[in-house]
């Protein structure tokens, strides 16, 4: 089977062998006319990693009460790609008189080999941190910006503060709506 791929001169074809060492999608590496990226986001448990994709992704607004639900940590892959048209539709856009598919990856904070699973072959790399949360900014500079620079010395980063609704937030509050009703 001939296949495409990004290269460093545009559209390359590729063996079945290395098609088959691509973690993403096949769909969009069988189009030529498509530029595949590979968007890789990470950053601490909790900070709004899955929030911030699934908003692009999914074009999905929460309810309140998704909002203030307990974190539950994810991950949000590939696999959303493959089974849900709608999500790979929205991953296509024109750039530049270029087709372009962009597709990202969730990652778990606390997972480190999971984590450097999803970095190999990225094209950019997206590192969020809690505005509500200054630990997690802290993070960034010592922690998450020299991992990226291990596994992806050459992928841009984009640093994104998520959360800015909850800055100013009473936290005790928000923590008390989140308990269930006795």
């Amino acid at each position: 089977m001939q296949a495409w791929r990004k290269g460093p001169d545009g559209p390359q074809k590729t063996s079945s062998d290395s098609m088959s060492r691509l973690m993403d999608s096949d769909m969009d590496y069988e189009r030529p006319n498509v530029e595949t990226i590979k968007c890789v986001v990470v950053g601490d448990n909790a900070v709004g990693k899955t929030r911030l994709i699934c908003a692009r992704a999914c074009n999905a607004t929460l309810t309140q009460y998704q909002l203030l639900a307990t974190h539950v940590p994810t991950v949000w892959a590939i696999d959303q790609y493959r089974v849900c048209q709608e999500v790979l539709e929205r991953s296509r856009d024109v750039v530049d008189d270029v087709s372009v598919s962009l597709r990202l990856w969730d990652t778990f904070g606390d997972h480190h080999k999971d984590r450097r699973f999803a970095y190999g072959r990225s094209d950019v790399v997206v590192l969020c941190f809690s505005i509500a949360n200054p630990n997690s900014l802290h993070h960034v500079k010592t922690m998450w910006y020299p991992e990226i620079k291990h596994f992806c010395p050459r992928a841009p980063v984009i640093l994104v503060g998520c959360q800015l609704d909850l800055r100013y937030a009473d936290l005790e509050a928000v923590n008390r709506a989140r308990r269930p009703l006795a």
